[in-house]
């Protein structure tokens, strides 16, 4: 029917969870989904592929056929894998980005790794996807031939799911900067990178802005245009237009930026084209979030669940502190290699999950210091992911970080990011939660935070000592 408004399907594929809505014209909620992950396996990326295809296939569904879908999509954005560019299959496990053990890093004089992090934002590191891809390569000759064929494709998964569900060749660039191989101020695949991790060019797929179109879905007959593809964390940022603390798996705390900036301890983050110019943000992450409270809760063979998190948060006394470094020691240490420790008296499950979560939380609050001393004041703080939706961690956190924070009603940040995006009326809503005096915790963050020091060396930001 000519004129029109689309129905718009967000999709949102995290690491726990794929994630679903079909939204009316209107911006009406017409049907959600979600289909669960094994948050410490690494998914079978054709398996992956087939999942998303369903989830899509029931959405689509509640469509009335006569009026059009347009589709958006955001990633986890550092997992990478390869695939043949004929048929569409592919050829590796998917590489996800917290695991470090199949990866090469070149050998970067300390002005080289000056020029990486001034091209890309981020810093020489495993955890993303240049070094997987570079140790993959190397050691299949297959892939070799392949990539002489002109077959061979390596990339973001967003490129192997655009590929698998549309047919089309392209990537976005918020995750394509993910790989450490993208000049993220142009857009473009950085030559000097490619030949520096002995990658082929003419296996990359084609780099483009989130908006600009990957190709056609299939689903229940119908023809869905993906019209958009981001990177999950930097969708989340467009749902509240200021800084935002993404807790789900990990937790990501990215701060918008006027320009691109880089700063010590910190990444500088894509946040895709807004009114046609790149916009970026500074990121720093944290690697324990959901995945070092799963990780606690599994070693005493407990399932992870609301009233076990609700008693953690009850805990006040007999506290062990814990040093985070669930998929190694992000923002602002940056150490792959660091593992996590106890420090105190064994402690009962609930004690021990209170201690990941405060741990959460000091994590978070040197992280937003960090932010502070490099681009000045942040006048506010947004949260949201499904861990946030956890009662009384919003709590913790305004109390913990000394700020009034603003959770979100709707704690699905990406998908709310992806309504933004796609023009929808929709604002997502927030409620503020303000800090309480809390003399016990305070002095908890300075002990864990010489404890950190003790074990890792000091945060490479600037940071005043918290403990003087």
């Amino acid at each position: 029917m000519a004129g029109t408004l689309p129905c718009r399907l967000l999709l949102d594929q995290g690491g726990h969870s794929l994630r679903g809505r079909l939204l009316a014209p209107d911006g009406a909620l017409l049907r959600s989904e979600q289909v669960g992950l094994d948050p410490a396996a690494d998914p079978d990326p054709a398996v992956l592929a087939s999942a998303l295809q369903e989830l899509i296939d029931a959405l689509v569904a509640e469509a009335a056929a006569d009026v059009p879908i347009e589709a958006a999509l955001a990633t986890e954005r550092a997992s990478v894998l390869a695939w043949d560019a004929q048929t569409r299959q592919p050829l590796s496990p998917l590489l996800r980005w917290n695991r470090h053990a199949s990866a090469w890093l070149p050998g970067l004089t300390a002005d080289e790794a000056g020029r990486l992090r001034a091209s890309t934002g981020l810093r020489l590191s495993s955890h993303y996807g240049a070094p997987k891809l570079a140790a993959l390569y190397r050691s299949r000759p297959d892939l070799r031939a392949l990539a002489a064929a002109g077959r061979l494709r390596l990339g973001p998964l967003a490129g192997w799911l655009v590929a698998a569900l549309t047919g089309d060749d392209g990537v976005d660039e918020t995750t394509a900067a993910r790989t450490l191989l993208l000049d993220v101020r142009r857009g473009e695949w950085a030559p000097s990178l490619v030949t520096a991790f002995g990658l082929p060019r003419s296996a990359l797929p084609e780099v483009r802005a989130p908006g600009a179109g990957f190709g056609t879905l299939a689903a229940g007959g119908r023809r869905v245009p993906l019209r958009l593809l981001i990177g999950d964390q930097s969708a989340a940022v467009h749902a509240a237009g200021t800084a935002v603390l993404n807790l789900g798996s990990g937790a990501f705390l990215l701060r918008p930026l006027a320009d691109f900036t880089t700063a010590p301890g910190l990444l500088t983050t894509g946040l895709g084209e807004v009114d046609g110019r790149r916009r970026f943000a500074l990121e720093a992450t944290v690697n324990g979030a959901a995945n070092a409270l799963d990780t606690v809760a599994a070693a005493s063979g407990v399932a992870l669940g609301s009233e076990l998190l609700a008693a953690a948060l009850a805990e006040r006394e007999g506290v062990p502190l814990f040093l985070n470094c669930e998929g190694g020691l992000g923002a602002p240490w940056w150490r792959a290699d660091a593992r996590s420790r106890w420090l105190g008296e064994a402690a009962d499950l609930p004690r021990r999950l209170r201690a990941v979560l405060e741990s959460l939380v000091f994590l978070v609050r040197v992280n937003v210091e960090a932010m502070v001393v490099a681009a000045g004041p942040i006048a506010r703080l947004c949260i949201g992911g499904g861990l946030s939706a956890v009662a009384g961690l919003a709590q913790l956190l305004a109390d913990g970080l000394g700020r009034t924070v603003e959770i979100a009603r709707d704690p699905e940040l990406t998908l709310q990011g992806l309504a933004a995006l796609t023009g929808g009326p929709e604002a997502a809503g927030f409620d503020a939660r303000r800090p309480r005096p809390d003399a016990v915790l305070e002095a908890r963050f300075q002990r864990w935070y010489r404890a950190m020091v003790e074990a890792f060396g000091p945060p490479e930001s600037a940071l005043p000592d918290p403990t003087s």
